[in-house]
């Protein structure tokens, strides 16, 4: 074997990879590009909604529970 094939084989095979990393970016980012505007084109056009100032929620953790109507009470943890 020849010396020349131990540099030249590393060097190849970052160049190769190099290479493909280079092809498959490109066209990831056609393909994104072409889906955008595809996206935008066949989209119908949004329109402007009135905003409406929203009330907060009430935060209320009481709960009526009759006593009479109930023999057991069974509680989870929320998570």
């Amino acid at each position: 074997m020849l010396l020349s094939s131990y540099i030249y084989g590393p060097i190849f095979l970052a160049l190769g990879f190099l290479f493909c990393l280079v092809v498959v970016v490109g066209i990831k980012s056609v393909i994104f590009f072409i889906k955008s505007k595809l996206k935008e084109k066949f989209s119908p056009p949004k329109k402007e909604m009135d905003k409406k100032e929203k009330s907060a929620p009430k935060k209320s953790r009481t709960l009526e529970i009759n006593a009479q109507d109930v023999d057991k009470i069974y509680f989870r943890k929320s998570s």
